[in-house]
């Protein structure tokens, strides 16, 4: 089995084909991957153990249950998206719940923007 690794390179997603660790689930093979970011927002995620999290003040504990990874669908399964590699990202469970039907381009735009400005500072705008 092999599994797809999303690169973002502007606003292309180039799509990697990597041999897994046979060991890793699929969602810890695309965590590792995306080293832990969301695919959409680029926060930190956690897999198994939000002990990490727990002890950094600023982060409450709803937001730590939203950091919490989950393997996302690009095109929706309702929409005939499959299960297979070309297909799944790992994101964080606040933008997995909350993307509804709107396509995984704009939502990831969406969430990189808000992000953007809570913290004050312009989106990454894509090379051209």
């Amino acid at each position: 089995e092999r599994v797809a690794v999303h690169a973002i390179r502007g606003s292309l997603i180039l799509t990697l084909a990597r041999w897994p660790h046979p060991l890793l689930s699929n969602l810890e093979r695309m965590h590792r991957a995306q080293s832990g970011r969301c695919f959409y927002c680029l926060r930190q995620t956690w897999l198994s153990d939000e002990v990490d999290f727990s002890d950094r003040p600023e982060i409450s504990s709803l937001e730590i249950r939203f950091l919490k990874a989950t393997r996302e669908h690009l095109v929706r399964q309702v929409d005939g998206g499959r299960n297979e590699p070309s297909n799944l990202v790992m994101s964080c469970a606040e933008c997995n719940s909350h993307r509804g039907e709107v396509p995984w381009q704009e939502w990831r735009e969406i969430r990189r923007a808000e992000l953007a400005s809570s913290l004050g500072v312009r989106p990454h705008e894509p090379e051209r």
